[in-house]
């Protein structure tokens, strides 16, 4: 089975959430081993073509190098918001998703998305489908907008019904986000300083 091409691969690093559970921190610029979460994301040694930081909020994230700074889709809310604007916005036929609290990704845990050429694939675990990370292709990007304009608080899952979805076994600690306090000591991640 072919992987998907690095020359068609984006990167979308979500980072529009607000951190409320930890003080409405910007949950990207926190720190692990000394660089911020994303940093180290797009430091991931995954051959691709760019990576997308993509946010509501720019200002917290103009200094970060080696993305391109894309704004959610206007209008819209949640990671939805971020996930259609990273299809908008990319040059690519595959887009990986990821979200720029998940500390503990590494190249080995999404090499799995990256095998064959799905339109949606995803982690599931414990039962759930996790949606990020996930790869899509651009073939869902028009179905998906649509959606969004629609239903601008549709979730993530809710666009993955729209589409043939993959859903390949995940391990529970390589997808863990930072949502807590507990989480931030648990997984070695501290505040900015």
């Amino acid at each position: 089975m072919q992987s998907v091409p690095p020359s068609q691969l984006t990167m979308a690093i979500l980072a529009g959430g607000r951190g409320a559970r930890l003080g409405n921190v910007e949950k990207g610029l926190l720190k692990k081993g000394g660089r911020t979460l994303v940093e180290r994301l797009i430091s991931l040694p995954i051959p691709r073509a760019e990576t997308l930081l993509v946010t509501n909020r720019s200002a917290p994230y103009e200094k970060v190098t080696g993305a391109r700074l894309v704004h959610d889709v206007p209008g819209a809310e949640g990671p939805a918001a971020g996930l259609v604007a990273a299809l908008l916005a990319a040059k690519t036929q595959w887009v990986l998703v990821v979200g720029c609290d998940q500390c503990e990704l590494t190249e080995e845990t999404l090499r799995p998305l990256l095998a064959g050429r799905p339109e949606a694939r995803c982690f599931q675990v414990g039962g759930h489908v996790e949606p990020v990370p996930m790869i899509c292709s651009q073939e869902v990007t028009q179905l998906w907008d649509q959606k969004l304009t629609e239903e601008p608080s549709v979730g993530l899952k809710g666009l993955l019904q729209l589409a043939p979805l993959e859903v390949l076994p995940g391990q529970a600690h390589a997808l863990r986000s930072v949502n807590s306090e507990a989480d931030l000591i648990e997984l070695g991640v501290e505040r900015p300083s």
